[in-house]
């Protein structure tokens, strides 16, 4: 764990510069990549939650001695959902709340389009 401690202030010393504000528009960013430029050098810690049936996937980081964590079927919804509760914590946008009504309608015209219509579904 001190080896691990001294890597981070290692790399928070060299990455220190980030972007200096948060865009108008973060939806435009990945949030990995956006969190990567808002705090650069940041540690991710994978983990391996078993079970039965399905795998899931869990990975943790720790800013300002805040940690977050993120679950998912996959390491990299995890590693996302980790870095959305930390934009959430930190600049309070939260990439689930958001809806892009364009692309939502895309969706809905191209499952209308791909099944029967006695058979649409809504997202």
């Amino acid at each position: 764990m001190h080896l691990l401690k001294l890597l981070r202030l290692e790399i928070e010393q060299k990455y220190a510069n980030g972007m200096k504000k948060f865009p108008e528009d973060p939806k435009k960013y990945n949030p990995v990549r956006l969190l990567n430029h808002m705090k650069p050098g940041l540690i991710f810690i994978e983990t391996i939650i078993s079970s039965n049936t399905q795998s899931v996937y869990q990975v943790k980081c720790e800013i300002d001695n805040i940690p977050f964590t993120g679950q998912g079927l996959k390491k990299k919804a995890a590693k996302m959902e980790c870095c959305i509760a930390a934009i959430k914590y930190f600049w309070q946008f939260d990439f689930h709340a958001e809806v892009d009504l364009h692309d939502l309608q895309y969706k809905l015209k191209l499952i209308y389009t791909c099944t029967p219509h006695y058979n649409i579904m809504f997202l």
